[in-house]
């Protein structure tokens, strides 16, 4: 999920709330690895020093999972808009989608989008 919320800013736009909520999760996974590596013995780090880390997982997994669901129905949203997009993974329609202001990454979908056709030519580059 970090390529998708970090590596695509029109599509972490697009997808604003599960942006905010995959940054702090990333940020508290962050800080937790940043303890436990700091702490350098895995039984203080994730029991002793920290009683409630099993709950904080178990949460940030909830949190994943609800952005996921998200996602999954963020994207069914736009093959139902076109349909022709039920022929791509969820990757590589992210990666369209996520490039939306540079038409160039479609080319190497497109033959997977339109039967014969091997790319596109598009007007100022």
């Amino acid at each position: 999920m970090e390529s998708i919320f970090k590596g695509q800013p029109d599509l972490a736009k697009q997808l604003g709330r599960e942006d905010a909520a995959f940054k702090q999760i990333d940020k508290i996974f962050r800080i937790q690895s940043a303890r436990i590596y700091k702490e350098q013995n895995c039984y203080r780090a994730l029991i002793v020093n920290e009683k409630d880390f099993i709950k904080t997982l178990t949460e940030m997994n909830r949190g994943l999972e609800s952005i996921q669901k998200e996602l999954r129905s963020f994207l069914e949203g736009k093959r139902g808009i076109f349909a022709r997009f039920y022929f791509l993974s969820n990757e590589d329609l992210l990666e369209i989608i996520g490039q939306g202001k540079d038409p160039k990454p479609i080319n190497k979908h497109i033959k997977k989008i339109f039967e014969g056709v091997n790319s596109i030519e598009t007007d100022g580059g």
